[in-house]
């Protein structure tokens, strides 16, 4: 059984499961985060692709600078992580 450490709490790595709780904590309708790895860059570029991927799909893509997307990707990345320690103690 694989385990990756996720800022000092390990999960076990079971594609099946670790999508189950992580649709739980927050929804990525555009991204599968089962596909990223398991390390805080993986979930940042998550959360940024799932960012680019919605502005694109509503269109809002050309407002938004890397700036702005930047920004928006570590709002999304915080509260996932926030979320995570809530559900993990």
């Amino acid at each position: 059984m694989l385990t990756y450490p996720l800022n000092g709490h390990t999960f076990d790595y079971n594609k099946r499961v670790q999508t189950k709780f992580i649709q739980q904590i927050m929804q990525f309708l555009y991204v599968d985060i089962s596909d990223y790895p398991v390390t805080n860059e993986g979930i940042y570029q998550a959360c940024y692709d799932e960012v680019v991927a919605e502005a694109t799909d509503t269109g809002d893509l050309p407002m938004y600078g890397q700036q702005m997307l930047n920004q928006s990707a570590q709002w999304k990345y915080e509260d996932f992580l926030k979320d995570i320690k809530l559900m993990v103690g």
